[in-house]
């Protein structure tokens, strides 16, 4: 998925090729303004998980008794991305949808995100 490494320990998660990739992504559009444009324009056509994925970062608490940073990258694995490509679907369809919240799976999170890409770029 983007924005993910390739080979990603989602049991072990470590952030700092992440954080790597979005510094140099962050430097070369502050060197280039010219790009942002074509970045808005890129995210605004049907990315919100790129975007998200990308930009977004999350935050739970509970990490910190585990020894992990309680401030990460909000990297969606598979479901939490067909989740936000419903949510487009249903927005798209000018439709109503109803979902199943269970605990742990960053629903509310995902809405938020969504939310974002959709003040920033509709």
């Amino acid at each position: 998925m983007h924005g993910i490494p390739p080979g990603f320990n989602w049991k072990a998660p470590d952030y700092t090729p992440v954080y790597a990739d979005r510094i140099a992504r962050l430097q070369r559009l502050r060197d280039d303004p010219s790009l942002i444009p074509g970045v808005k324009a890129y995210y605004a056509d049907d990315r919100p998980v790129e975007f998200i994925t990308d930009w977004c970062q999350t935050f739970d608490p509970r990490a910190a008794e585990r020894n992990l940073p309680t401030m990460m990258p909000f990297l969606l694995f598979e479901k939490q991305g067909e989740f936000i490509d419903w949510l487009l679907a249903r927005w798209r369809g000018r439709e109503d949808g109803l979902t199943e919240k269970s605990r742990d799976m960053g629903v509310s999170y995902l809405c938020v995100a969504f939310s974002v890409w959709m003040w920033l770029f509709k």
